[in-house]
């Protein structure tokens, strides 16, 4: 009504009838003017304001309960949890107290922008175009970010009083693009830790020749050559990359490589020299097999989900299962030959070229059996009847048979490794008749 007063007085022909239909539609009425000042005594207050020259200042918990309405009451309606965080009520409802109070800034879209600034002369030289509008909406956003940081370093009283954070979409765009970059020291701490872990878990240091440690060393680097390729693979197939992918695919593929790797190796340090690496894989080649597409199968069926992040996650993750099988079980092996026949020949496992050849320990043959039937030296000796001359027979226990003849390679486990722990310690633990009911 003031505005529609202050037109007819100038005497403007305009359709104030029509305008004014719009505005009522749109609940419209004085807008901001009749709403409370947080400071009544300031000058800037407008006179219809409710609490113009109160000295009470005004209750904003009963104010922003339920929300807040802007200037077209019909349309716009901020909600409670849009304004104020940490909110605690009393026993009716109201706001009492907030933690935390969140004020939006509202930009208009590159599409309206494009439409505005489109017949300017200022933006002809530019080639704009609605890309254009986008990134100069996303500078903006930056630079109203960098002057909120540099206002907070220079009122150090704000900010020691208040945490104050801008966040926007342009943010959100940097956080997702730093993290959707994968990270060399990271992936590099990730591989030294993994090779580590394999050297030092398949180091025989009494028995260089029977040691795996060199072919286990090989088996992880392997694994993160065919990590690599698979991620490739899923490049050359445009599947994009992001922060799960980047962060968590490699380290993931890994980790089951490698438990592929010492799969093959624990059963290539159970075989002896005549054995050849068609029966290792013929002992752990199905098992890793099932497994490994088992794996990829799960992740293949968890690609129909309809999120886009998971979906390229579940999708990267499954090449990559798929090409570390094919590594394992097809280039894994060919390392097992070459460092077979580096046991064949007698050769430590460690700098294999370097060292000479290692000799073997010769091995003590046990004392001759005595004859069980003796005649003493007579061809007709006799014996009582019902006399028993047979010499009680071992017993033929495949357990103690393996075990006693597993005691020279036990011996040669250095004390601090895992399968001499797991010999002197967990298994007669695990052996105990009251772990067995557990």
């Amino acid at each position: 009504q003031y505005m529609k007063q202050k037109m007819s007085e100038e005497k403007i022909t305009f359709d104030f009838e029509t305008v004014e239909q719009y505005m009522k539609r749109a609940a419209i009425g004085s807008g901001y003017m009749e709403k409370p000042c947080l400071n009544p005594l300031n000058p800037s207050c407008p006179n219809t304001a409710p609490n113009k020259n109160s000295t009470q200042p005004p209750d904003v918990g009963a104010i922003l309960s339920g929300g807040c309405y802007g200037y077209a009451a019909k349309h716009m309606h901020w909600p409670e949890e849009l304004i104020v965080g940490g909110a605690k009520r009393n026993r009716s409802g109201h706001l009492r107290k907030a933690q935390a109070l969140q004020s939006v800034v509202q930009l208009m879209t590159e599409k309206e922008m494009f439409d505005q600034w489109q017949d300017n002369y200022k933006v002809h030289h530019l080639g704009w175009t609605q890309e254009k509008a986008a990134e100069v909406l996303n500078a903006w956003q930056r630079n109203f970010s960098r002057e909120v940081e540099q206002l907070l370093r220079k009122q150090s009283r704000i900010a020691a009083n208040y945490d104050i954070y801008v966040f926007s979409s342009a943010a959100l765009d940097d956080i997702l693009a730093k993290f959707s970059h994968p990270s060399a020291v990271s992936i590099v701490i990730g591989v030294a830790v993994t090779v580590l872990y394999a050297f030092c878990t398949l180091l025989r240091w009494r028995d260089p020749v029977r040691g795996q440690s060199s072919v286990g060393v090989a088996g992880v680097l392997l694994m993160c050559f065919s990590t690599a390729a698979g991620l490739g693979l899923s490049a050359l197939l445009g599947i994009v990359f992001n922060a799960a992918s980047t962060q968590v695919v490699p380290f993931l593929a890994l980790g089951l490589g490698v438990d592929h790797i010492f799969m093959l190796t624990a059963a290539y340090a159970e075989s002896n020299r005549r054995e050849q690496t068609k029966l290792i894989l013929k002992k752990v080649g199905p098992s890793i097999l099932f497994g490994a597409c088992s794996t990829a199968g799960s992740f293949f069926a968890a690609a129909f989900i309809p999120v886009p992040a998971l979906k390229v996650f579940c999708l990267q993750a499954a090449i990559v299962m798929c090409s570390n099988l094919a590594a394992a079980l097809l280039v894994f092996p060919a390392m097992i030959s070459l460092d077979l026949r580096r046991r064949t020949a007698g050769r430590a496992d460690i700098f294999c070229c370097c060292f000479p050849v290692w000799k073997e320990r010769p091995k003590v043959a046990p004392p001759p059996a005595l004859p069980v039937n003796s005649n003493h030296g007579g061809r007709g000796g006799r014996h009582p009847k019902g006399c028993n001359n047979r010499l009680p027979l071992p017993a033929q226990n495949p357990l103690l048979e393996q075990r006693g003849g597993n005691l020279e390679s036990i011996h040669s486990l250095p004390s601090f490794s895992l399968a001499s722990f797991a010999f002197d310690h967990y298994t007669p633990f695990l052996m105990r008749s009251w772990v067995k009911f557990l």
